[in-house]
């Protein structure tokens, strides 16, 4: 994809609602549609709608208002007014829990319910959008462009982590493509897990199920995936673990603890074969909880262990069907 700025030349700034976007129109999209164009970057909107904006003079390229049926050539650059904001934005009504953070990063501790980044349909009230909000300014000397160095899943809970700077950023997705940052996570799962400690070595890729673009599955022909686990806690029809995945494998938790018969209470994907747990003590979302993060931080030269607290829903699920959590929860730790 091409470049995408505002009208002045800088990064979207994605703490406000978008309302006037810049594209410069990359190598793989020269000879599109104007409004095909359009359409690739403003997923919230319909092709007809952008269309329409082309046709009433409010998309120009390189200056001169153009049709939605015009070419684009790479290089061209792509003005387009979108008109007002059709979605409710609550930028400024969502709060950050930020566990720590210094010039380079920002560790957050993402609430369930929130989309991480701008994708698809989420345009607004996601976490970047949030962080945008938070460290953008109109000085170009004093402006921050956020940006996440891993990812957590919509209902994930727990530590996600930020950049203020692209060096820190590279070090950081360095670390996470080589395995290098040490993670754990709590999932509450259905059953009782007999054993005490155990790992899960079993290849996952997407799943020939077809009710779910996002399902994986355990196969023989799918990428390495390997994830330790740790019973800390049973009750008679639940178990509270620790999680350490090896790799970072999409939904490689859920995956594996589904195949072992033990899904996450609460996974709106794997586990269907579960009889509902909700009940007076329910779980409105997948019990998985980011607990913590080690990383090597670049630019201070040390170790950084960052910890988020046990998240209260999962802790009134636990205590309502049994789970004993005395010295589960450990104080967070100081970066």
């Amino acid at each position: 994809m091409g470049l995408i700025k505002t009208k002045d030349g800088r990064p979207l700034d994605l703490g406000t609602p978008i309302t006037e976007l810049e594209i410069t129109v990359g190598e793989d999209e020269d000879g599109m549609r104007l409004d095909e164009l359009l359409k690739r970057y403003v997923t919230w909107r319909s092709r007809t709608r952008l269309k329409q904006r082309c046709s009433d003079g409010h998309v120009t390229i390189n200056g001169v208002a153009r049709k939605g049926g015009q070419r684009v050539r790479e290089g061209d650059v792509v003005f387009a007014d979108l008109g007002a904001v059709e979605h409710e934005v609550l930028h400024d009504r969502i709060e950050l829990s930020i566990l720590w953070e210094d010039e380079w990063l920002v560790a957050i501790d993402k609430a369930p319910g929130i989309v991480v980044h701008p994708v698809g349909r989420h345009l607004f009230n996601t976490v970047i959008n949030v962080l945008h909000r938070r460290y953008r300014r109109d000085d170009p000397a004093a402006d921050i462009v956020p940006k996440l160095c891993h990812r957590l899943d919509r209902e994930t809970s727990g530590v996600l982590l930020a950049s203020k700077c692209d060096d820190a950023r590279a070090a950081l997705s360095f670390q996470f493509v080589q395995r290098l940052v040490q993670k754990e996570y709590y999932a509450i799962t259905h059953g009782c897990i007999e054993r005490d400690r155990f790992v899960v070595d079993a290849p996952i890729g997407l799943s020939d199920r077809g009710d779910n673009r996002m399902r994986r599955e355990v196969r023989a022909d799918g990428d390495v995936a390997v994830t330790a686990f740790e019973v800390l806690a049973r009750a008679p029809r639940h178990t509270l673990v620790a999680v350490r995945p090896h790799h970072g494998r999409t939904h490689q938790i859920r995956v594996h603890l589904d195949h072992i018969g033990h899904p996450i209470v609460g996974d709106p994907i794997y586990g269907d074969d579960v009889p509902d747990e909700r009940g007076d003590h329910g779980m409105p979302r997948q019990a998985l909880h980011n607990r913590r993060l080690r990383f090597y931080h670049v630019h201070a030269d040390r170790f950084v262990d960052t910890i988020a607290p046990f998240p209260g829903d999962m802790a009134a699920f636990a205590t309502a069907a049994g789970i004993p959590l005395e010295g589960v929860d450990p104080p967070s730790a100081e970066p």
